[in-house]
């Protein structure tokens, strides 16, 4: 996994962390897809991380309330709790493993949970 794959995803992460507003239901989402970035870091699978980016960012970019639920029904709002810690150890969890190549390590960090 390169520094540009681990770069991309850190900043794909913060921009849904800080200002992104969905449903509840395109949180559900994005929560679902989380498991998907730390399985790919597990892995060291650039390829996956930047297709979990991907999958992201179609998922955040659903700001617009659906054709079925008329505007007045659906609130949008930021990530729960939950969520936003999860985003957040992937972060750091990313941010971790980046200085750690760069500082020449391994790299070897826990699993965000």
């Amino acid at each position: 996994m390169n520094d540009e794959v681990l770069d991309e995803t850190v900043d794909a992460l913060r921009h849904v962390l800080l200002r992104v507003q969905l449903s509840s239901s395109g949180w559900s989402d994005i929560e679902e897809l989380l498991p998907r970035f730390t399985d790919a870091v597990a892995a060291d699978d650039g390829q996956e991380l930047s297709g979990a980016v991907a999958s992201l960012d179609l998922l955040a970019s659903r700001r617009m309330t659906s054709a079925e639920t008329p505007p007045s029904e659906e609130v949008l709002g930021p990530a729960s709790a939950p969520v936003r810690e999860r985003i957040n150890e992937l972060i750091h969890t990313l941010e971790s493993l980046r200085r750690g190549r760069g500082a020449g390590s391994d790299g070897a960090q826990r699993a965000p949970g």
